[in-house]
């Protein structure tokens, strides 16, 4: 794939991934080394907290974040991430949910102090399968020209 520059990335171009069926298996294993909250862990303990089932961490939901902005065309051309904004968990990731992403250039600017490179803000959409927004966000990253 040819990489975008930041001179090639325009406000409103929007861009999608295919979408990430999260394993079981992987969800649970990243739950149990990174955040072994009960919730994310034992079926009966996710439903008396008022979930339907085992749900992902928080930071599982953000590496499948990062495995689709690593699907981006801009890849090749990133210096790095500036931060995120309003980053927000609307709804519980479960095993073998299906996870698409839509990611929009809402903001660019040059950079002010080094004329080799721009700022740019993506507004990142996570959905499941039946539509339902599992994270938003909005991603600054620094992109060479």
């Amino acid at each position: 794939m040819n990489s975008l520059y930041f001179d090639d990335i325009r406000v409103g171009d929007t861009y999608t991934a295919d979408s990430y069926n999260i394993p079981f298996d992987e969800m649970l294993e990243f739950n149990r080394l990174w955040d072994p909250l009960q919730i994310h862990l034992d079926e009966t303990a996710a439903m008396q907290a008022g979930h339907t089932a085992i749900i992902g961490s928080g930071q599982y939901t953000l590496c499948i974040k990062q495995y689709f902005i690593n699907q981006m065309p801009w890849r090749e051309a990133v210096i790095g991430s500036i931060g995120f904004d309003s980053l927000r968990f609307r709804n519980p990731v479960h095993g073998e949910d299906s996870i698409s992403v839509r990611v929009e250039c809402t903001e660019k600017r040059e950079s002010k102090s080094k004329p080799d490179r721009g700022i740019c803000k993506f507004d990142v959409i996570m959905s499941n399968q039946n539509d339902e927004l599992v994270l938003t966000y909005t991603d600054i990253v620094m992109i060479k020209k």
